[in-house]
């Protein structure tokens, strides 16, 4: 028999004695149970039956079944808790939005207003007629910038909508 041919034989041994080895149940010194390959060394340990369960798996089967029941209610109660979790930051996000949109009208509000006064000032010579139109050409500027973040900020405020309306059907 060659070298390579007698490695396997053991090895094959190896694995069908650890397939039917004993399992000792040991006592130790401090009063816990300890599982083991080998006897006790106070010899007071009993060999248990290791071996695996023969017959019907009805009952694994039942068990798993069971298990599988419960595993799927509770993915189905963390998916609900995830919608709810989701529900209320698009929420928040939306009372945010809203919140910064009406900040935003207001500092324009205040810039035109600002631009107005200065307005008044414009003498009524060529010197303040190019003044005023400066100013008008500076609040139609203002105006458009606004405007321009409004429309973005209502597409958003409309997709967050349609978003949380979705999560609550």
């Amino acid at each position: 028999m060659t070298y390579g041919k007698a490695v396997a034989a053991v090895l094959l041994m190896a694995a069908s004695c650890a397939a039917t080895a004993q399992v000792y149940k040991c006592s130790q010194p401090d009063g816990r149970m300890a599982y083991q390959d080998h006897a006790c060394a106070s010899g007071a340990g009993k060999p248990i039956d290791a071996r695996p369960a023969a017959g019907s798996s009805r009952t694994a089967t039942t068990g798993a079944s069971a298990a599988a029941s419960t595993t799927s209610k509770e993915k189905a109660l963390l998916d609900q808790y995830e919608r709810e979790r989701q529900l209320r930051a698009i929420t928040y996000d939306i009372d945010q939005l809203e919140r910064a949109m009406d900040s935003d009208q207001q500092r324009m509000d205040a810039e035109l207003d600002a631009l107005r006064n200065r307005k008044r000032y414009a003498n009524n010579n060529l010197a303040g007629a190019t003044w005023e139109a400066s100013i008008s050409q500076e609040m139609q500027a203002v105006t458009e910038r606004y405007n321009t973040k409004a429309a973005a900020d209502r597409q958003r405020l409309e997709d967050m909508r349609k978003r949380r309306d979705s999560l609550e059907q």
